[in-house]
């Protein structure tokens, strides 16, 4: 207590840090917490007994593995997806790589909309550092635009696909859709998990799968900053920013390079009917998935598929 004034005057006590306000102070430590729980979590899903076929044991590390390749959707694996995991543990790696694709703060921030229809000022301040939104008041149009511009990439591959699987190559209604949704999430992600021992070697010489697949991964790997100014200024290249500017100059580049790179360089091994196809998927896909086995790939072509990986763009909005 403290005397002043004729009076007595509490004294003010300093009241402790709550948990809360230091991560709202620190919004990428919440992403950087929310990602360790993520895969933290789709670990110990992935090592139930229901996530893998019989007879295929699972150990903590492949699981940990797995379970990071899926949320940082980068594709890796160390087991055959398709003959070790069942449909269920499938099905958790897409939606890892869907919640990693679109981003922590963007899913949590979408589940919250869908709960309760709105935002809470912390939630805003964290998304906003995750989306890179001009201001709090954006952030919810620019989430809603996030998976609106996400779920409508991926649909219209998924139709895409089906329609091919269904026709073309004889597979049921159910299982085409299946396999069309699946590999349509790994492609707008950017990630390499296919369903299929080989990858997607099989379908190498075939341009309605290989060339939708190699676009909705260039529609990924550009980010939703370009993807959102494209939308809005695609006729008025003079308005774009000057990150939009590099990114698709830089994309058209590479994809123009080396696509005539690997057809001057494998013309003796492939094919002329389905070089421009390979060519093209090869130079456009930024993942771990392949169209063509390593054996016979040139060093030529390894050098130009290492040159054109080399560039990459957050999907944030960042260039690497």
């Amino acid at each position: 207590m403290s005397r002043g004034g004729g009076g007595v005057r509490p004294r003010t006590v300093p009241r402790p840090r709550r948990f809360g306000g230091i991560l709202t102070r620190r919004p990428g430590l919440v992403v950087l917490l929310g990602f360790a729980a993520a895969i933290l979590a789709l670990t110990v899903l992935l090592l139930l007994p229901a996530s893998r076929e019989p007879g295929r044991p699972t150990s903590f590390v492949q699981a940990v593995f797995t379970a990071t390749s899926a949320i940082c959707v980068t594709g890796l694996a160390v087991v055959d997806t398709p003959s070790h995991w069942s449909w269920l543990g499938e099905a958790l790696i897409l939606v890892g790589v869907q919640f990693g694709g679109l981003g922590f703060m963007t899913s949590a921030s979408l589940l919250g909309l869908g709960a309760a229809r709105r935002l809470g000022l912390r939630t805003r301040i964290l998304a906003a550092a995750e989306t890179r939104a001009l201001g709090l008041g954006d952030v919810r149009r620019v989430i809603r635009g996030v998976a609106l511009t996400s779920f409508a990439i991926e649909g219209v591959l998924a139709v895409a696909l089906w329609l091919r699987l269904w026709a073309g190559y004889g597979l049921s209604a159910g299982r085409a859709a299946y396999e069309s949704v699946f590999h349509s999430v790994m492609a707008f992600n950017n990630a390499g998990f296919a369903l299929y021992r080989d990858n997607l070697v099989g379908y190498a010489t075939d341009p309605l799968i290989c060339l939708p697949v190699a676009a909705a991964a260039i529609l990924g790997a550009l980010g939703f900053p370009v993807l959102f100014e494209l939308r809005r200024e695609l006729v008025t290249p003079r308005t774009w920013s000057l990150h939009t500017k590099i990114t698709v100059s830089g994309y058209a580049l590479l994809l123009v390079a080396g696509t005539v790179a690997f057809i001057g360089f494998e013309s003796k091994i492939w094919s002329k009917s389905d070089s421009l196809t390979r060519s093209a998927w090869c130079c456009g896909w930024t993942g771990p998935w392949s169209s063509a086995k390593s054996s016979d790939r040139s060093l030529s072509t390894c050098s130009t598929t290492t040159a054109t990986m080399s560039h990459t763009v957050d999907r944030t909005g960042r260039t690497s």
